[in-house]
């Protein structure tokens, strides 16, 4: 019995412990990116509430990944998109971190006060892009190993 007991509690503390550590919001299935700004709007406002926030997408567009973690399309350019975060009271705010995990780009900056509602991701790049799998992901570097 006790033996059981033990399993079940060994058993518990694994499926607790390996639960998804980041939250995770859906922002839009697809978008296209170009010079201009393109406007996404989530269903709702997101807060900051990880210690690290970011933007995620895949690139459906053919590229490469450089050397430096920026886009290199098909005739050799190298490109960044610019990504902005709006809040409800008009203030921008630049996503000035990048990288990729895998074959998704994500972009993050220093933390935003909780009390900062984001209404809007704003993109634009030199390079026309088509991307997809748009998500808000949040997550405590201290739990979580990149």
């Amino acid at each position: 019995m006790k033996r059981s007991v033990a399993i079940m509690f060994v058993a518990c503390s694994m499926m607790l412990g390996c639960g998804d550590r980041y939250t995770q919001v859906p922002i839009a299935s697809t978008a296209a990116v170009s010079k201009e700004w393109t406007e996404i709007r989530p269903l709702r406002p997101l807060h900051w509430t990880q210690p690290v926030e970011e933007l995620s997408f895949h690139i459906d567009s053919p590229h490469d990944i450089g050397p430096h973690a920026e886009i290199l399309g098909p005739g050799g350019e190298k490109v960044v998109p610019d990504v902005e975060l709006v809040a409800s009271d008009g203030k921008t705010y630049t996503m000035d971190e990048h990288g990729f995990w895998g074959e998704d780009m994500f972009f993050s900056r220093d933390k935003l006060s909780d009390s900062v509602a984001i209404q809007v991701i704003r993109i634009r790049s030199r390079l026309p892009l088509h991307i997809s799998n748009l998500i808000w992901r949040g997550y405590d570097p201290a739990k979580v190993k990149r």
